[in-house]
This record gives structure tokens, sequence and C-alpha cells, in this order.
């Protein structure tokens, strides 16, 4: 019954379709049914009903459910937006998700971060493709802007000091200076 509703919820008009999905969200009342929820509402440019709807999920909600929530945040221009992208990009291992928020809203530019954040975007994005030059070369120069480097990498959450981990190990192969950099 779950599955055919499911179905349902991709046919039709979108008032049709946003019915089914209301439907199967009151039914089933799980992640998975509130992220279906929320695609239409997001279809439907109800972007104050996904942000209500999403304001309490859980830290390891499904990438797709907060990606439909930081939608609905950058579109309504929500000052929760900053925050929750950051947490969402620093704290979680990089996915298909946060690759097709970034080229819908174009998030690895300023506009949105401060300079440091949207670079760490960027890094964290070349690593996910492996392009780990690109990403040693970006590293490099993340961390020439910190005036004291080795206490700003050290308070990095565990996503970011993987990736430059990754970046130092994988990007250049002057092993040397980096384990002299981070021995430092």
């Amino acid at each position: 019954a779950r599955k055919a509703l499911e179905e349902l919820t991709f046919l039709g008009k979108d008032n049709t379709r946003l019915e089914y999905a209301t439907l199967l969200h009151e039914t089933y009342k799980d992640q998975d049914s509130l992220q279906r929820y929320t695609d239409e509402l997001l279809r439907n440019k109800k972007y104050a009903e996904v942000i209500a709807l999403t304001q309490d999920i859980p830290s390891d909600a499904p990438d797709g459910l907060v990606s439909n929530r930081l939608s609905a945040l950058a579109i309504s221009g929500d000052e929760n937006f900053s925050t929750e992208i950051k947490n969402w990009f620093f704290l979680r291992p990089i996915s298909e998700d946060h690759i097709h928020f970034t080229e819908i809203f174009n998030i690895a530019t300023e506009s949105f971060l401060g300079n440091v954040s949207h670079k760490l975007i960027d890094l964290r994005i070349k690593i996910y493709y492996r392009d780990y030059g690109r990403a040693f070369t970006l590293a490099q120069e993340i961390i020439g802007t910190q005036h004291a480097p080795h206490e700003w990498l050290a308070a990095q959450p565990a996503q970011i000091l993987s990736d430059f981990g990754k970046a130092f190990l994988y990007g250049t192969d002057n092993h040397v200076e980096i384990a002299e950099f981070l021995d430092s």
C-alpha cells in the first residue's frame, strides 16, 4: 500500500501530487514520507510550510530532507540558512545531495557565505570527486589565510580535518614538508 501511494506522488498535476504526498506523510509520519511531502511542497513554492515541518528534524535526518529544508531557507532568505548550511556541509560526509544543492544554489560562492566557509565547501567537493591536486592547493590557500593555522585546523570538525588530511596525503608528493607543517 505504501509503495503504491509513493508512486502516486509522482503522477498527475502538481495539486494531485501534493494531495498524495500529504496523504503519504499523514499516513506514515516518518522521515521518508516527510521528504517526499517536502519535495512536493517545494515544487508548489510552499517554502514556509517546508521550514515549519522541518524545524525539528534530527541531526541525522536524510540528506535529501535537509536539502529540502535548506532550499526553503535559502529561497525565503531565512536568517538560519548560513548556520544550517555550514552544519550540513561541515559536520556530515558529502553526498550527492550536497553536490546537487551546490549546483542549484551555486553555494560555492562567497555571496552566501564568508570566504573561508565557501572555500571549505569547495575543498570538500574537490575531495569528494578525488581531485586531490586542486584540493591540496586550496587547502594551502585556506591555511595561508589563518593567523594561527595549527590552532585553526585543530579546531575544525572531524569531516574538515579528514578532508585536509586527504588533500595533504594524496594531493602532493612532498610528504616531508607536510609532516613538518603538521608536526610544528
